[in-house]
């Protein structure tokens, strides 16, 4: 996808030299099969429109030269919002709507996402438990819910009001704190020194350092 985009982008780069060499050149046209035109260099130029948002944030999540892991929350939020712009834009609908598929697969459940990736979340201050709630709410609004399955026994997503919503939220929450307590508890017993932490500890911590995030 990134290279489609700099090729692309070269492209649209020559757009002047393709006009100013056929007003010097009168066989310019007959000697090429045929000629880019002004509306093709605009259609290259919506097409990097729409891939510009994906090269910015495989760029930023790839970084060497940076830790980049706390920051997976905000850039997949970023691409969905880009998904949902672009997937009622015409001649791009259908492809939105199998990069969309594709994005569900990996992103649209949050029961099937790695807790590490939300552990790193927690551990940045800027973001803490409000920013998991701020996702989990995100999900659910926008329909990209789990996959319900005859185990299943809670009410289905699209199912709850409001305030059943913001309860399966804390819930949702209070779930990843508490593994990430027991992920702290197994390494300080290893590594550290002789602490007492539980999942109560990561919870108050994660709400008093939460202040500098919006919903």
């Amino acid at each position: 996808m990134n290279s489609t985009y700099d090729m692309l982008k070269s492209a649209i780069d020559l757009q002047e030299a393709f006009y100013n060499y056929s007003l010097k050149n009168a066989s310019f046209s007959r000697d090429l099969e045929s000629i880019p035109r002004r509306a093709d260099f605009d259609a290259c130029q919506r097409v990097c429109d729409f891939l510009e948002k994906f090269k910015e944030k495989t760029e930023q999540v790839s970084t060497q030269s940076s830790l980049v892991a706390h920051l997976f929350y905000s850039e997949i939020l970023a691409v969905d919002k880009h998904l949902r712009e672009w997937e009622v834009v015409p001649k791009f609908d259908e492809m939105v709507e199998k990069m969309r598929f594709k994005y569900d697969k990996y992103w649209g459940d949050y029961k099937k996402i790695n807790h590490y990736m939300y552990f790193a979340v927690l551990l940045d201050p800027n973001m803490k438990s409000e920013m998991l709630g701020y996702w989990f709410r995100h999900l659910m609004e926008n329909g990209c819910i789990p996959e319900e399955n005859e185990f299943d026994v809670d009410t289905p997503v699209e199912f709850l009001t409001d305030p059943e919503k913001e309860d399966k939220i804390k819930v949702l929450v209070s779930q990843v704190e508490t593994n990430m307590g027991v992920l702290f508890g197994l390494y300080n017993e290893k590594y550290g020194t002789k602490l007492t932490v539980n999942s109560s500890d990561v919870k108050k911590s994660s709400s008093n350092q939460c202040t500098n995030t919006t919903r």
